[in-house]
């Protein structure tokens, strides 16, 4: 069975808690996080700036071992996209809401790790 990832650009506009839980925090967060980094590379001697870069040279290399010399089942992964009307929780036929994530105990088959309370 070929592994799915779907994302839920077109839910974002459904409803005001769609617009608030997949939309506005999200990028919020992003751009909280970007703030901090930031300020903090800023505010940083350069020989920390330096250990930083290294850890993300470290992990870009990683990245491209992972993608092309391990094969790496991750990149294989079909995108798809949510319609509005769709129910992430469940699975419909053979597609099933961000299936690269194991079931998590007590959500039912299709637990992910973007579970909310209804």
């Amino acid at each position: 069975m070929r592994k799915q990832l779907a994302y839920y650009r077109r839910r974002v506009l459904g409803n005001w808690r769609d617009m608030l839980t997949i939309g506005i925090l999200p990028i919020a967060s992003v751009g909280f996080l970007g703030y901090i980094a930031i300020k903090s590379i800023l505010t940083a001697p350069a020989a920390q700036n330096y250990s930083l870069l290294g850890f993300e040279v470290v992990g870009f290399i990683l990245i491209l071992v992972a993608r092309f010399w391990w094969k790496s089942e991750f990149f294989g992964i079909r995108l798809e996209s949510g319609s509005p009307g769709e129910d992430w929780h469940q699975i419909s036929g053979s597609r099933r809401a961000v299936a690269a994530l194991p079931p998590r105990p007590g959500c039912g088959s299709a637990g992910t790790a973007l579970a909310m309370s209804a």
